[in-house]
């Protein structure tokens, strides 16, 4: 089944924010840098219990992102197999969907939430997102506001994972991101 103009969009932004090399090109070294500099920005060492898991998740995750669009097997995946892969059976539908990135944005909450409260407050959210996304700090700021669903200032695992199904499987233009700075 296509998929729309806006999500067509919204992959490419994201596909950019995971391809920090700018080559064109997402291949497990980009997904494994980007655990890396998460755990530089939260001062964990490479060896921490935390730094390892999501380290591990962002490997579960290329693998999984391998499987379903490098269709090529070349061992890289251009930004076409990417937004295909998410209009193709596993990653168009949500449940499938949810197993991939839960255990991912559970890891990352687990490393990211720099005060041990089980959620993301609004500062580690934007840290988070400046070393996770190279986001602006307006940008993340803004998304916090709006992905902070019930108002308590905070983002819990379960609204990360509402957000994340929202943004990959809508079509709706007022989910899509700002490109990352370059």
């Amino acid at each position: 089944m296509p998929i729309s103009e806006v999500r067509v969009r919204t992959l490419a932004v994201r596909f950019q924010h995971w391809d920090r090399d700018a080559n064109g090109y997402i291949d497990r070294s980009d997904l494994e840098d980007s655990a890396r500099r998460v755990g530089e920005a939260f001062g964990q060492a490479a060896d921490s219990p935390e730094h390892l898991a999501l380290t591990t998740s962002c490997r579960q995750l290329w693998q999984t992102l391998a499987q379903h669009a490098d269709v090529d097997l070349d061992g890289r995946i251009s930004q076409d197999e990417y937004v295909s892969a998410f209009s193709s059976e596993v990653m168009a539908e949500a449940d499938a969907f949810d197993r991939v990135y839960r255990a991912l944005l559970q890891d990352v909450v687990n490393l990211a939430d720099a005060d041990g409260d089980g959620k993301l407050n609004e500062e580690e959210y934007l840290r988070l997102m400046r070393s996770w996304y190279n986001a602006e700090d307006s940008d993340a700021a803004a998304a916090f506001r709006r992905l902070d669903r019930d108002g308590d200032g905070f983002l819990s695992h379960e609204e990360l994972i509402r957000s994340a199904t929202d943004f990959y499987l809508s079509d709706d233009p007022f989910l899509q991101p700002p490109p990352p700075r370059r």
